[in-house]
C-alpha cells in the first residue's frame, strides 16, 4: 500500500496528496475474461477467483463494446457445411394398467 501524505489545514479540513488505485489488477480482469471465453460460467468464476459475478459480467461487457460489429452479408453462400443435427419428436405413450378386477 502506498504511503499517503495527509495535509491538515487551519480550517480543520484534511486533504490526501495522492489516492491509491481502487479496483482489481489488470491481471485478475484478464484471467476472469479468459475463463469466461473458455466456457466457464460467471458464478463459477466467482467461486474460483472470489470476484463478484456482476463485476465479471461488467468486464466482459466492456470488452465486448470494443469488438467490431458482425459484417452484414448480402449474399447467400453457394456451399454450406452443417454438423450433425439430430432431433427427436414423439408423443409420450400412455400406459394404462389393466386391473384384473372387472
Amino acid at each position: 500500500m502506498a504511503n499517503k501524505t495527509i495535509f491538515a489545514l487551519s480550517c480543520g479540513r484534511q486533504f490526501i496528496e495522492a489516492y491509491d488505485q481502487k479496483g482489481y489488477r489488470d491481471e485478475i480482469k484478464r484471467k476472469c475474461r479468459q475463463m469466461y471465453v473458455n466456457g466457464m460460467g460467471f458464478r463459477a468464476i466467482e467461486r474460483v477467483t472470489g470476484v463478484n459475478h456482476n463485476t465479471v459480467i461488467n468486464w466482459v461487457k466492456q470488452v465486448a463494446t470494443l469488438l467490431p460489429d458482425a459484417p452484414d452479408y448480402q449474399e447467400i453462400p453457394e456451399i454450406a457445411q452443417v454438423d450433425e443435427l439430430q432431433t427427436f419428436v414423439a408423443q409420450k405413450k400412455q400406459i394404462v394398467a389393466m386391473d384384473s378386477c372387472q
